[in-house]
């Protein structure tokens, strides 16, 4: 699996080895990491982009995300809006995400989440493995099948206000119509 790897770029100078760990540790499992963004550049040298280099940053980013099949963060330590920003970007997308915390650095933002799709787990450097299998496990579990749905403007605008005023995605109240039917129709369901 192609995985896309976030973590605090403030903190890279002191938790680098452990991000290096999980980098490691997913490449060991055989997944092919994109982290290039953590490890690599250094922040210094970002400070100074200039507004179009921002703009191409950013947009690399989401092309990253894009690409992904899952997201891994770790999300232990203080950092700017960037972790965040990227993790809802990626659950908006559909994407898998797994957030790792280290012990007494959970946070109450991340525990609110509510998807399907998201994993968030307490680890430590001897259970790493562990969690990453579990999580990773779950998450392609949790991968959905694609096709091709075309709607008339008129049912995409009410998608569109739906989704705006109930704050959700339009493939999260298309999948709950869909599991609202499958209930009041029991002959259909294969479980």
């Amino acid at each position: 699996m192609l995985i896309y790897f976030t973590a605090s770029m403030l903190q890279k100078n002191q938790y680098g080895h452990i991000y290096d760990k999980i980098i490691s540790t997913l490449e060991k499992m055989g997944h092919k990491v994109m982290h290039e963004r953590i490890i690599q550049a250094p922040l210094e040298e970002k400070r100074l982009y200039s507004e179009e280099k921002r703009k191409a940053h950013y947009k690399e980013v989401l092309k990253w995300i894009s690409d992904a099949d899952i997201v891994v963060g770790e999300v232990s330590y203080p950092s700017t809006l960037n972790i965040g920003h990227e993790i809802r970007l990626a659950i908006e997308k559909g994407k898998p995400v797994i957030c790792l915390y280290s012990k007494d650095k959970e946070s109450i933002f991340f525990e609110g989440i509510q998807s399907d799709r998201f994993v968030y787990e307490l680890y430590d450097e001897q259970n790493l493995e562990s969690i990453l299998r579990t999580a990773i496990q779950f998450a392609q579990d949790q991968s959905d099948s694609r096709f091709n749905f075309f709607i008339s403007p008129k049912h995409i605008a009410f998608l569109d206000t739906v989704s705006r005023e109930r704050r959700i995605p339009k493939s999260v109240y298309l999948r709950e119509l869909i599991e609202q039917d499958k209930h009041k129709n029991v002959e259909f369901t294969e479980d």
